[in-house]
């Protein structure tokens, strides 16, 4: 299981395979915050156009790769044909149910297959996605065996095009860490995670401080 959240006040997540009106993907708004347009569907992605006040409209794709190699190769043969036709700003997250180098996964099985991470990473250069990289935990996805049987690998991430990147600068991404599922959520923020609230911001000690002649009567009145 993966999801992710932003600021703009809506909710997307990934939730096994699907079978009749039980898993899938699901998008949650506030339309006190934004509005959300479904544009396709399918039990893979979801395309949806995201629009606030005065913000600029973007799109998101809200991904759950399948296990199988086929049907995953059909999703990837999508997101393609999206990137050739996307005009707009264009984020995609959640659970690729793939690894892009060998960095991205942990274990001491040997079962290790360096062409289908390249692959991923082609597919991913060929639509033009920046990856936005991560603070927490870097693994995101466990088989939850112990001992030499563990795996760990970085399945969930969030990318966007150069437009997305352009329109939120300060974008980032955190992983929690994982609770009763294989997969750690994901929480994707539009702005700098410290920007609504100066006091979390993190405190940062200039080294020219020490020679101003006033540091020691601020240190003491404070």
């Amino acid at each position: 299981m993966g999801n992710f959240f932003n600021r703009l006040g809506f909710t997307a997540s990934t939730i096994m395979d699907l079978v009749g009106k039980v898993g899938g993907i699901w998008i949650i708004w506030d339309t006190s915050h934004a509005n959300v347009r479904a544009s396709s569907v399918s039990s893979q992605v979801i395309h949806a156009t995201v629009h606030k006040e005065d913000y600029e409209e973007w799109v998101i794709a809200a991904v759950y790769a399948s296990p199988n190699p086929v049907l995953r190769e059909t999703l990837q043969n999508n997101l393609e044909d999206v990137a050739a036709n996307m005009d707009k700003s264009w984020l995609v997250a959640s659970d690729f149910n793939d690894y892009a180098n060998q960095s991205e996964r942990r274990s001491l099985s040997n079962n290790q297959s360096t062409t289908r991470s390249q692959k991923f990473l082609d597919r991913v250069n060929n639509c033009n996605l920046i990856d936005l990289g991560s603070s927490g935990p870097r693994m995101t996805w466990t088989n939850n065996r112990h001992g030499l049987a563990n795996t760990m690998e970085r399945l969930d991430k969030a990318m966007c095009n150069a437009n997305w990147r352009t329109l939120y600068p300060e974008a980032s991404v955190k992983v929690l860490p994982r609770t009763y599922f294989d997969h750690s959520p994901l929480i994707v923020y539009t702005e700098s995670m410290h920007s609504l609230n100066p006091l979390n911001r993190p405190f940062r000690f200039e080294a020219a401080w020490m020679s101003h002649p006033g540091l020691l009567d601020v240190i003491s009145s404070s």
